[in-house]
């Protein structure tokens, strides 16, 4: 399998992180199950964000 070079217009913007990390916690979880899904979301940009760049 060949290696992909990585696409430097895939790479996600600092305001991008911003606005999705504002979008996902700035909504007040009703239960711990929700944070726990709340959190898990913006790990998942954050981790996507860190690959990225």
């Amino acid at each position: 399998m060949a290696i992909k070079p990585h696409d430097p217009r895939a790479v996600m913007a600092p305001e991008e992180v911003d606005n999705a990390m504002s979008e996902i916690l700035g909504v007040e979880a009703a239960s711990l199950s929700e944070e726990v899904a709340q959190l898990d979301r913006a790990h998942a940009v954050l981790r996507e964000a860190l690959q990225e760049n």
